[in-house]
């Protein structure tokens, strides 16, 4: 069966960390890949985000006071780049019963108010009020194409080659080459969704509890009953050593040379 490839993450924060992430010329320069990407589609409405990509994986500012997805502070999104995968994976899925799945087709609007099949989307249901989520997806291949980008031989529409046709190719002089490791802090329900979700589509338990392994990526599962709950720590592979100290931005961000970290944003109740 195929196994889920880490697609990207993203956070929510604070207008005054999401401006600093923004203007910053460090994360533009030297760290990643950069863009501040405006866009509209049928799940999320018009929003904007703060992007940074390595290789093959992106990660995704998004600003509180605009949230695309409202009370979500932080998630997960998986992929697959082989024709009909999807398809497979839901029924496993269906078949496994750990938790209800919503499916849906994600259309964005493009130039000219063409709107486009973007990706089609599985999201388990992780209890009710969740302010974390998980997604899996596979691109359109209208959207893939309409990018530029060029399916393999085989079929497979890779997420390389979908970041090269936004952000350009050629990574080599940016110190972030992809993100390898996500660590998220949820309630002890939410874990054991989240926990058999991600068994039952091919991450393998590490040995350690709540730590599971993917082909690319090991997620680690905080347990936390009275904590904000999302994403809390990022771990990325780099290119070069680090030699940039510890870059802070807002209150509750930071990265260093182990990857980032956050104070997951608190949604007023």
């Amino acid at each position: 069966m195929d196994l889920p490839l880490l697609d990207h993450v993203f956070v929510t924060v604070d207008s005054d960390t999401y401006q600093q992430a923004r203007d910053s010329a460090f994360l533009h320069d030297d760290y990643a890949r950069f863009m501040v990407k405006q866009a509209r589609s049928n799940l999320s409405g018009a929003y904007g985000s703060v992007c940074m990509a390595g290789d093959n994986t992106l990660f995704e500012f998004f600003d509180a006071a605009v949230p695309p997805l409202p009370g979500i502070s932080g998630g997960v999104v998986l992929s697959y780049e082989r024709p009909g995968a999807l398809d497979e994976v839901h029924q496993r899925l269906l078949d496994r019963g750990a938790t209800s799945i919503e499916e849906r087709s994600v259309e964005r609007t493009v130039e000219g108010d063409v709107t486009l099949p973007w990706y089609r989307l599985l999201r388990p249901d992780l209890g009710e009020g969740t302010p974390v989520t998980l997604m899996v997806v596979q691109v359109a291949p209208e959207y893939y194409e309409h990018l530029g980008a060029v399916a393999a031989p085989d079929g497979r529409r890779s997420r390389s080659g979908y970041l090269d046709a936004v952000l350009g190719a050629g990574t080599s002089e940016k110190a972030l080459k992809d993100i390898v490791g996500v660590t998220v802090r949820v309630r002890a329900d939410r874990a054991k969704r989240l926990a058999a979700t991600l068994e039952a589509i091919g991450f393998s338990c590490t040995g350690e509890e709540n730590v599971l392994a993917g082909p690319d990526v090991t997620i680690t599962l905080v347990v936390d009953e009275t904590a904000p709950e999302g994403v809390v720590a990022m771990r990325n592979s780099l290119r070069v050593p680090w030699e940039h100290g510890t870059q802070r931005f807002g209150a509750g961000c930071a990265l260093d040379a182990d990857g980032w970290a956050f104070t997951p944003y608190r949604w007023a109740e």
